[in-house]
């Protein structure tokens, strides 16, 4: 943290649940769990508890004052969760370092604006890289013969699986992290 920040503020930092030295989520894990009991434990790590953490901790380390949150990424729907289940009145400011999640749109919504703009970035990727057309084909073609292919950390490789990859990487243009594969944008009929 910047000194600026140290000299006015008590930095705390969460170590969510799931992350850190908190126990991850992993399928052998899951595997060891009936559904109805995976369905429960994962319930556990949605925004709602974590804001739940949030609170808890602002009530042992400063019942008393006023606290502000700062949120990147999923700390954005942990805030948004946090405002929903405990309103203000303990906050001085919440600060987004993220594009705000979707508020009164559905799901619905945001996908069909994102699956267009994903369209257009795969196109224009594959019209700067057009090789990779025929690799990710061959990729996909093999996924499916072998219904799959095991991870290191004992989850599969599918061909979802792969054709989300882009999803996480998408930072720099022209890369290969650009992309966000769904097979409607890939392989256009």
């Amino acid at each position: 943290m910047g000194k600026a920040l140290e000299n006015d503020f008590r930095v705390l930092l969460l170590d969510q649940r799931g992350t850190g030295k908190s126990t991850p989520v992993t399928v052998a894990r899951l595997l060891k769990m009936q559904i109805p009991e995976q369905a429960h434990w994962l319930s556990n790590f949605r925004a709602d508890s974590i804001a739940r953490d949030v609170e808890a901790v602002r009530i042992a380390v400063s019942a008393e004052k006023k606290i502000a949150l700062i949120g990147q990424s999923f700390g954005g729907f942990i805030m948004l969760s946090y405002l929903s289940l405990f309103g203000t009145q303990n906050l001085e400011r919440c600060l987004f370092t993220c594009a705000l999640p979707p508020v009164g749109k559905t799901a619905d919504d945001l996908y069909q604006k994102t699956y267009k703009r994903m369209a257009v970035r795969n196109a224009a990727y594959y019209h700067r890289f057009p090789e990779d057309v025929a690799k990710v084909k061959e990729i996909v073609n093999f996924l499916e013969e072998k219904n799959g292919v095991a991870t290191p950390n004992g989850g599969t490789l599918t061909v979802d699986r792969f054709l989300m990859l882009g999803l996480g990487l998408g930072r720099k243009e022209g890369s290969f992290c650009e992309m966000i594969f769904t097979q409607n944008v890939i392989f256009p009929v």
